[in-house]
């Protein structure tokens, strides 16, 4: 009589193997992907490093989900190089996205929610669109009101200095 627990019976170790394989390549992928992206970008190829990107994070979701932190990190490197490309209201949606991700799996005081309320900011800002830059700024806390009436009035008239 055999100790073995059912389940194992049907169980091949090479199967085990297989998919551990199939996982570091599809792992791989995506650093190719993401190093294709930072070498375009690299060498001013910001067109081509968008398209990188999307592919990268394609594959990201896939593999590991749309929750998962290097998800959110991808698509916060596709925003960037969207912002550099002038290209604000895509750079804004992938800032958003990246903060919807990094609130459901970080603490809500971690570093890397400031740094994507702060591109969210900076976005709308470029977009014109003040009160949603200081309501970001806002979640930062880094301002008190007299600031932000300052900021906002620094913002419509295109003042260098603060007040």
């Amino acid at each position: 009589m055999s100790s073995m627990n059912p389940r194992e019976k049907n169980r091949n170790p090479r199967n085990d193997k297989d998919t551990n394989t199939n996982n570091r390549d599809k792992e791989q992928s995506i650093r190719d992907k993401d190093q294709n992206t930072k070498t375009s970008y690299k060498d001013g190829k910001l067109k081509e490093a968008v398209n990188y990107a999307k592919e990268a994070i394609k594959f990201s979701k896939n593999d590991f989900g749309i929750n998962h932190y290097y998800t959110a990190t991808l698509i916060e490197n596709l925003g960037i190089i969207q912002y550099e490309l002038s290209m604000y209201e895509d750079a804004r949606d992938s800032f958003v996205e990246v903060l919807n991700i990094r609130k459901t799996s970080l603490n809500e005081d971690h570093i890397d929610i400031a740094e994507s309320l702060n591109y969210i900011a900076l976005t709308n800002r470029k977009l014109y669109q003040y009160d949603d830059a200081i309501s970001y700024l806002k979640g930062l806390g880094y301002f008190n009101v007299v600031d932000i009436k300052c900021f906002s009035l620094n913002f419509s008239c295109g003042k260098k200095k603060y007040c």
